[in-house]
């Protein structure tokens, strides 16, 4: 693989901790922009012992000791959400770097405090949700921003997504509001809920209900919720693992010159006078609606770019602590509003 390092600028060493599915994801990311892997870390010895084969990487033998490396400048937080807000926070503190797996963490006290350390230590912590980078993404966001679509009357996202019962059973942590921090929303949904919120802007308030209809686990494996955005237009999503054999995500957004309908991040409908940026359709992408190893294996990389390119000072951060927070706050406003039965008002950052 190239190096796309300046013969000026070392390479970023990068650490892995967590060695699970996701982690492969970052590791081909990592040597796609030209990055070091150097080392990994897992509860798992076995989990470690098999990234770190595949990807010729140093094995250490506890989170203590990455901390502690002078070999490493980010920490990969592929571990169970639940765990994702302590572990960025000590990273920090021992003056890494973070890139950290989506949710950034599972409560709003805990994103709050994550944003405070990552002010106070001077660290960057950026929040993996690769939707934002696509083309199809930022044309329906450019779209929206600029009037291509007139004064926006609704828009809606679903996801109606498959799991196994197999699925679940793979990992403890799954399906439980400790570790997981929620279902179909917190871990499933939270990438389309980032890009719907990314285009659209602000919601101002929601109400919502979620139910566990099909697996035996804690938290929902379906939902929905009804939102006002902030520019004052209905919106709605629904969001399922529970919808045996599982669809891609759909985005649509309505507005009085016209709408547009994203298939996961392709667009595959530009009902508007303005000419598509982008090519239309062909078919769905990183689709991930019945089994979450079909994402591709370099969906990371542009995220990556981005990331490297901030911790050398070169860009701004895109996707930090904050813009992590905002999918964070509308998922636990419809578990909220579940509980409750009230409408949640969003305060927004």
């Amino acid at each position: 693989m190239k190096n796309n390092q300046t013969n000026s600028t070392p390479a970023i060493r990068f650490g892995v901790l967590g060695c699970g599915m996701i982690a492969d994801y970052h590791a081909a990311a990592i040597a796609a922009v030209g990055g070091t892997l150097a080392g990994a870390s897992s509860r798992s010895k076995e989990s470690a012992e098999r990234f770190c084969s595949l990807h010729n990487a140093v094995w250490i033998q506890s989170f203590e000791s990455m901390l502690k490396s002078p070999d490493i400048d980010v920490i990969v937080v592929c571990t169970p959400s639940g765990q994702h807000a302590a572990q960025a926070i000590a990273a920090m503190r021992a003056g890494k770097h973070v890139v950290v797996e989506k949710p950034m963490c599972i409560t709003l006290a805990e994103a709050d405090e994550i944003i405070r350390v990552s002010q106070e230590t001077c660290r960057l912590v950026s929040v993996i949700s690769q939707m934002r980078f696509s083309d199809g993404v930022r044309a329906a966001k450019t779209a929206v921003e600029s009037g291509m679509l007139g004064k926006i009357s609704c828009a809606s996202l679903s996801m109606q997504y498959f799991r196994s019962d197999a699925y679940y059973a793979q990992a403890a942590w799954r399906g439980t509001w400790a570790l997981d921090g929620g279902g179909c929303l917190m871990n499933q949904g939270i990438h389309g809920i980032d890009a719907f919120r990314y285009i659209l802007g602000p919601v101002e308030s929601l109400s919502g209900y979620i139910a566990t209809r099909t697996h035996e686990i804690e938290v929902e494996d379906a939902a929905c919720a009804a939102l006002k955005l902030r520019c004052g237009a209905p919106a709605t999503i629904d969001a399922s693992t529970a919808s045996n054999p599982g669809y891609p995500r759909r985005i649509m957004v309505c507005g009085s010159r016209g709408s547009i309908m994203l298939e996961d991040t392709n667009v595959i409908r530009w009902d508007i006078p303005d000419p598509c940026p982008v090519a239309l359709g062909g078919g769905t992408q990183n689709a991930a609606a019945a089994d979450p190893r079909s994402l591709k294996k370099l969906v990371h990389v542009p995220q990556y770019k981005n990331i490297v390119a901030a911790v050398n000072g070169e860009e701004p951060l895109v996707l930090g602590a904050r813009e992590g927070r905002e999918a964070l706050e509308i998922i636990l406003g419809i578990y909220r509003s579940a509980a409750t039965g009230e409408r949640v008002k969003i305060a927004g950052q």
